[in-house]
């Protein structure tokens, strides 16, 4: 059986790192049957103006696409595929011909595989709209760690690092992201229970998440309840 990182790419994905493009171009890639590992972005689309693939532009598309007229958010998933070696990225307003009621039957019929077999899910957690990037600007003063959160109450200044801290064994149960703008949008719910790991780009800090565990960006170690 293969695995996560052996499945077929979607129908479409960006290619960011193509040889025949500059560093400042990507492009859409159409596969047939490429075995291959991409990363998906999970993001709230909101009210701002964004490039969508339509009819009339996916041909050009699939020749370049310029990052400077892709949205914060977009460029933000760009840099992180890049910096993971990652060939090839999904991104759904980009991978579904936004105007084509045929495709986006097939193509968002297919999405909870494409989150699925995805290599790893950014999720911009922060990110209210398609402008706003995936890296917030973080008050460092205002983060409270998880066993705060869980208790109710800061704990000493004094407590060691890293802490573990069983999410339901004691205090209240928690969301890490439940207060996060993305949370508000419910293609996520999919896209987070499905995702066999996921970096998210909260405003507190970053979290990564796989399917037994949470480990945060200051090293604390979240354990999922089983």
């Amino acid at each position: 059986m293969l695995t996560f990182r052996q499945r077929k790419l979607p129908a479409r994905v960006i290619d960011v790192l193509s040889p025949a493009l500059s560093v400042d171009t990507v492009c859409i890639y159409e596969p047939k049957d490429v075995v291959a590992e991409y990363i998906a972005l999970s993001h709230t689309w909101g009210k701002s103006p964004r490039l969508r693939a339509l009819k009339t532009n996916m041909q050009a598309m699939l020749t370049g696409i310029y990052l400077g007229n892709l949205p914060k958010t977009f460029q933000d998933a760009v840099r992180i595929t890049r910096s993971l070696g990652i060939r090839y990225l999904w991104i759904d307003c980009l991978c579904i011909i936004q105007d084509d009621p045929q495709d986006w039957e097939q193509q968002g019929a297919a999405m909870s595989s494409v989150y699925r077999h995805a290599y790893l899910t950014i999720s911009a957690s922060a990110s209210s709209d398609s402008t706003s990037g995936c890296f917030p600007v973080r008050d460092r003063h205002s983060y409270t760690t998880p066993a705060e959160q869980s208790m109710s109450h800061r704990l000493p200044s004094d407590i060691s690092m890293p802490q573990s801290t069983m999410i339901g064994t004691f205090g209240s149960s928690y969301d890490l992201v439940a207060s996060e703008p993305l949370s508000t949008r419910g293609w996520t719910l999919q896209e987070r229970v499905l995702s066999p790991r996921t970096v998210h780009y909260a405003s507190d800090q970053l979290y990564f998440k796989c399917e037994s565990e949470v480990w945060s960006l200051n090293v604390q170690q979240v354990m999922l309840e089983k």
